[in-house]
Order: C-alpha cells, then structure tokens, then sequence
C-alpha cells in the first residue's frame, strides 16, 4: 500500500534503508488495488504500485496475487510480456 501512514515509518523505512546490494521484493496484496492511495486521493493503480515499489522502497521483485477482475483488467494491461495461464 503506497504512502500508507502506519507502513512508512515502520517496514517500509526498513526496506528502503536496506542495501542496494540486498536482493528485495514484496507482494501486492489483495485489495491492494481498491485501495485509495493517500498521496493521490484516488485508487491505487499498477502505475502507482510499480512506481513506489521500484522508486521508493528500490525493489527488485514484485509479487502480484491474482486478485481478479484486477489482475487480469489492470496488471496484465500494463505488463504485457505476462501472460495469464
């Protein structure tokens, strides 16, 4: 969940501190993109989720969880070397 209050001053902080050397990923979750982002008031979107993860906390992997009609509407839309068995 990007910019959630209660993760940016506890696991996220962490993560982002972590060497760049470490290998790092996470998932998202479901739900995930149902959420409202509070940086932008409006609901989380692959773009949003890519960029904090990538921009932010430096990931590596990102894990996504077949949370339909989401993943195959929006993820899928944005990743398209995916391809959904």
């Amino acid at each position: 969940m990007p910019y959630r209050k209660s993760h940016m001053a506890q696991s996220y902080a962490f993560i982002k501190e972590y060497p760049a050397a470490l290998v790092k990923g996470m998932a998202v979750q479901d739900g995930n993109l149902r959420q409202i982002n509070p940086k932008t008031g409006k609901k989380n979107t692959v773009p949003d989720l890519l960029d904090f993860a990538q921009n932010y906390l430096g990931l590596d992997y990102i894990f996504w969880v077949e949370d339909e009609p989401y993943f195959t509407d929006e993820v899928l839309q944005q990743l398209p070397d995916i391809k959904a068995n």
